[in-house]
């Protein structure tokens, strides 16, 4: 049980790896990787608007090679620039109407292609994997607000 790190982490990994060779190469997603994780940041984003700085502090990249992601991603249509409500001098990024558009798209192809990974899983099952992430993903958020 201790090395459930090594398990998680190969996981991850081989569902990254398998992302990055069947759905960021499709002749549609004509992004970098890197511009896929700003993305990914927002799409998983309650409120659907990211300051670049907390983009930055989330993928550990800086502020400056955010903003070269996100310029790419705003002239491609798929982000807006925005004002954060909270701090008028701080620059928000929200998903255009094209960008919500391509984040149904994901999502759906999300959903076909973990379909096949699940295969021989319980619906119990899947409901004790889906709280034990869901705490895990907050004890990780709980570490990076204190770091």
């Amino acid at each position: 049980m201790n090395e459930i790190w090594k398990q998680l982490f190969e996981t991850s990994e081989s569902v990254r790896n398998f992302y990055e060779r069947n759905i960021s190469r499709k002749p549609k997603r004509e992004l970098t990787i890197s511009q896929l994780r700003v993305m990914s940041c927002i799409f998983f984003n309650d409120s659907g608007v990211m300051r670049i700085k907390d983009i930055s502090e989330e993928l550990g990249i800086t502020a400056g090679g955010i903003s070269q992601s996100v310029d790419v991603l705003v002239n491609a249509g798929l982000l807006t620039r925005c004002k954060d409500e909270h701090d008028r001098r701080a620059v928000a990024v929200a998903l255009s109407e094209y960008g919500l558009k391509v984040r149904a798209e994901v999502y759906e192809e999300f959903e076909q292609m973990f379909m096949p990974f699940l295969d021989g899983v319980t619906e119990e099952e899947k409901e004790s994997f889906a709280n034990v992430l869901g705490k895990i993903l907050s004890n990780v958020k709980k570490e990076n607000i204190k770091r």
